[in-house]
């Protein structure tokens, strides 16, 4: 299944995104830099990727959810005939199997884009208040 669906972040673009975040040194050297255009420039970047792996984790969420419903459905109905507990467990596992970032994996980046994103946003703000206050 993996490569089925362009949602899906790929290793490659996953560990791209992660390296960004974690990137202390060069994201608090930047933080309390004085480029106001190079933050406003990384806070837009991270919205952009915050907006990827938001619509590749609706994506695998879905699959998830749909395999959710094949596990719970009686075995005349051509499902497995699960418990809500058990299929729940088992479809989250199943469906993170087939992708190369899971759902935990990328609902964390985008926690991690929307933190920088808004600290971003936060010293862009204060740069125009220095600027408009100096008048």
């Amino acid at each position: 299944m993996v490569g089925d669906n362009m949602l899906t972040l790929a290793k490659i673009e996953y560990d791209k995104y992660r390296a960004m975040v974690e990137d202390v040194k060069k994201n608090k050297a930047l933080m309390t830099g004085q480029d106001a255009d190079g933050i406003s420039k990384f806070g837009a970047e991270c919205a952009v990727y915050y907006a990827r792996c938001s619509g590749a984790l609706a994506d695998i969420k879905d699959m998830i959810d749909n395999e959710f419903i094949r596990l719970t459905k009686s075995q005349e109905e051509g499902g497995e005939g699960m418990t809500a507990n058990k299929a729940e467990k088992v479809a989250e596992v199943g469906v993170n199997a087939q992708h190369e970032a899971t759902r935990r994996q990328i609902s964390n980046l985008m926690d991690g884009f929307d933190k920088l994103s808004f600290a971003c946003s936060s010293r862009v703000r204060l740069f125009e208040r220095e600027l408009g206050g100096s008048k």
